[in-house]
């Protein structure tokens, strides 16, 4: 059993079918309580609950739209996506920056004072060059990403299944390469409970 499964379970259905009468307003409720009780399993400290707060924010335009029991899957020929999808990508991906900084700050003024030091001029300075190592495996993976979007798990292609020892050992590769890879004087943080 998982967080996930356990929070579907025994929070979100429950709260869902009582509130069912309410409609939309009724499944949004039962969403951000689900999303605050994943935040407050993360640690009972604000930041833990207004990340989770902050992730069930991110339903309420599907519920709001209708989507949210709708598989809306990119494009599935496309090479690439849409400026619209693209947009979106971007701004899902700078709300979870954010959202992750809250997680990870001690409290909330921390975490606004590490948002606002983002915005300093040097954002506009020029980067440091990273190493080309690094480069190449994130463009590996964002270009795997990309392809597998429709996919039930990433190592998975049209026509070519791969054995699933072959399978799981690149993902216990990649694990390990994220565990020993980082700085040795930072602690994991799952390790950390």
């Amino acid at each position: 059993i998982s967080l996930t499964t356990w929070m579907m379970d025994y929070v979100y259905t429950p709260l869902s079918f009582l509130l069912r009468r309410l409609g939309q307003s009724g499944l949004i409720i039962a969403i951000l309580v689900t999303f605050l009780a994943v935040g407050f399993w993360h640690g009972a400290k604000l930041t833990s609950i207004v990340f989770g707060l902050l992730q069930g924010l991110l339903f309420i335009p599907l519920v709001l739209t209708g989507g949210i029991n709708v598989q809306n899957a990119l494009s599935r020929t496309a090479l690439m996506p849409s400026p619209r999808q693209a947009i979106q990508m971007m701004g899902i991906f700078v709300f979870m920056v954010f959202a992750f900084i809250v997680a990870r700050a001690e409290t909330m003024t921390q975490a606004f004072q590490y948002m606002v030091g983002i915005f300093r001029p040097s954002l506009f300075s020029p980067l440091p060059s990273a190493p080309l190592a690094l480069i190449i495996v994130i463009t590996i993976f964002m270009i795997a990403e990309w392809f597998q979007r429709d996919k039930e798990y990433a190592l998975r292609w049209n026509g070519l299944r791969i054995a699933k020892p072959l399978r799981y050992a690149v993902y216990y590769l990649l694990v390990l390469l994220v565990l020993f890879s980082g700085n040795s004087d930072q602690v994991f943080i799952y390790f950390q409970f």
